[in-house]
């Protein structure tokens, strides 16, 4: 991020980051708004040009958000849409205002927005299903849904290690699940990296510059507006106990004091972790 410096002082303006809620996710409150607050700053911005919100689930506020943050003299705006509608009338009336705009974690179909930073979705996709694959069990699209499943069948008196289950996020309860031989294994996704993408992504727009070749690697199709939009896409990681110590423990992302707690902790100390 400090090499970015140099475009601090090129470029003018605040940068936004307007998150949709803290219902469907926590991430925005535990791992968004700090990380991206972290990468602007040492990017070379001052805390008084860098603005992050969240909309608490209102389009309405999440659009108001958007129109203050410009009058308030935003150039960039990071837009984690609550929905395509909303996403789409933010875009529209930033560009109307010269502002620019990044899809951050949510591609706004229909938007008019430079670039797409998140994860690399269809490899996510194909990494779950290679666990499955390993595993030779059902295919559970996320760590919450697993829980309550492994839940019941904990009550139903089936042992650990005869039902492998999968899925993503690399939750506290998911990764517990998988020490305790319950969930096969999660698709985590390094959140900060997706903050310094679209952080790099800024600080060349913010200076009025094109992001290099290098820094964008894919496309993602905008199947409404039938345009590709450049992208960077991150890779996902598949996590199991082998390398949990050296992923979720390494980057801060779970707490070893929290995860290895209860039944958690003997898997732990198998795994290495403490």
């Amino acid at each position: 991020m400090s090499t970015l410096k140099p475009l601090a002082s090129q470029g003018k303006g605040k940068v936004a980051a307007i998150l949709p809620d803290t219902v469907t996710s926590t991430r925005y409150v535990e791992f968004d708004a700090p990380y991206i607050t972290k990468a602007l700053t040492l990017a070379g911005l001052s805390s008084s040009d860098i603005i992050v919100q969240n909309a608490q689930g209102s389009d309405t506020t999440q659009f108001t958000d958007a129109q203050s943050d410009i009058t308030n003299g935003a150039t960039v705006l990071l837009v984690d849409p609550l929905d395509p509608g909303v996403g789409a009338r933010i875009e529209a009336y930033a560009k109307s205002h010269g502002v620019a705009t990044i899809d951050y974690d949510r591609l706004t179909l229909g938007g008019s927005r430079s670039y797409y930073v998140s994860f690399d979705n269809v490899l996510v996709g194909k990494t779950m299903g290679q666990g499955m694959v390993t595993c030779l069990a059902a295919l559970i699209p996320n760590d919450e849904n697993a829980a309550p499943i492994i839940t019941y069948l904990k009550t139903h008196g089936i042992k650990a290690k005869t039902f492998p289950t999968t899925g993503q996020d690399a939750t506290l309860t998911g990764l517990q699940n998988i020490l305790t031989g319950y969930q096969c294994g999660t698709v985590y996704k390094p959140i900060y990296l997706e903050a310094e993408g679209a952080t790099a992504l800024a600080m060349y727009l913010r200076a009025g510059k094109t992001p290099p070749a290098s820094l964008v690697n894919g496309a993602t199709q905008d199947t409404t507006s039938h345009v590709s939009v450049p992208s960077i896409l991150e890779t996902p990681i598949w996590v199991t106990p082998a390398n949990m110590d050296s992923t979720v423990i390494k980057d801060k992302f779970v707490p070893a004091a929290q995860l290895c707690t209860g039944a958690a902790a003997a898997g732990c100390k198998a795994a290495g972790i403490s």
